[in-house]
């Protein structure tokens, strides 16, 4: 994971020290123990999640966020050695997330105050 971006990217290298991000380049913390396919399935559901959001449906993206991360739970029970690791990941995409649509919320609400003085 990049501390920086945030973003989880499978190592296709054996070595066990630290890669450049992708995005940043930036130092990143080593996630090469978590399959690849489940780290892109946290990236895509992030991605469309806040697309949910985009279009007026915040619930519906936090929701599939809440399903990937029982999922991972649901992993880490029964005995993944990379289950914690990944349910780590999902909490930091639900995180983001709700960074991300808290911050569009309130300047939603902002403007819609601002134009409630303008019209009075």
């Amino acid at each position: 994971m990049c501390p920086v971006c945030e973003i989880y990217f499978a190592s296709d290298e054996e070595a066990t020290h630290q890669r450049a991000c992708p995005h940043c380049g930036r130092r990143s913390v080593s996630a090469r123990t978590i399959p690849s396919a489940e780290l892109e399935g946290v990236t895509l559901a992030l991605s469309d999640a806040l697309e949910y959001a985009a279009v007026g449906k915040p619930a519906v993206g936090y929701a599939l966020l809440i399903r990937g991360m029982t999922r991972a739970e649901k992993l880490l029970t029964d005995g993944r050695p990379w289950g914690s690791d990944l349910v780590r990941c999902w909490r930091a995409a639900i995180d983001r997330y709700c960074e991300r649509v808290g911050d569009h919320e309130e300047d939603d609400e902002d403007t819609h105050r601002h134009e409630g003085r303008a019209v009075r």
